[in-house]
């Protein structure tokens, strides 16, 4: 299989049981590039659909190899006048899918799917600056570093610096 057979659309409530299944692989991996997951329900990942569904400006996009989901990224804009043309993205990728494109397929989807938002210009994320892979692809899609957050996170037993990037248009 490659990217180009992987089918990316947004999500549904009817996904919840697969994507609850990918957060929780996602968080057996132990990855020290975000945050710690604690297993979730397919109750709690209806809970975080529901939000993204009451909010005109917000989704979920899966990336699917059949049923299975291999990528998942989500978009929530702010719901008041003063933030909603900005927001902020998370992304995250299956081990066995990471650098082949499907993060890039991804990302280039919501950047589409976001251009279209009336007033919206702006996206942004925060990537541990030893997260080398994912700042590449970032800033080929036109991510800027805004700022670094010194010590921001502690997911290696010490508290290291997080970037912040965003993409504004």
């Amino acid at each position: 299989m490659t990217s180009d057979t992987i089918l990316i659309r947004r999500a549904t409530m009817d996904d919840a049981a697969a994507m609850a299944e990918y957060m929780n692989a996602l968080g057996e991996e132990k990855l020290d590039t975000i945050n710690p997951r604690q297993p979730i329900t397919v109750e709690q990942e209806r809970a975080f659909l529901q939000i993204a569904f009451d909010n005109p400006r917000a989704f979920y996009l899966i990336a699917l190899d059949g049923p299975r989901v291999v990528g998942m990224l989500d978009v929530h804009a702010g719901k008041k006048p003063h933030d909603n043309h900005q927001g902020g993205l998370g992304i995250s990728i299956a081990k066995d899918w990471r650098g082949r494109r499907v993060g890039r397929r991804l990302m280039q989807r919501a950047i589409e799917e976001t251009k279209q938002w009336p007033g919206f210009c702006r996206i942004e994320l925060d990537v541990v600056s030893w997260n080398a892979g994912a700042i590449a692809l970032y800033e080929s899609l036109g991510f800027v570093r805004e700022a670094v957050k010194r010590k921001a996170v502690n997911f290696r037993g010490l508290p290291e610096d997080e970037y912040q990037m965003a993409l504004v248009w």
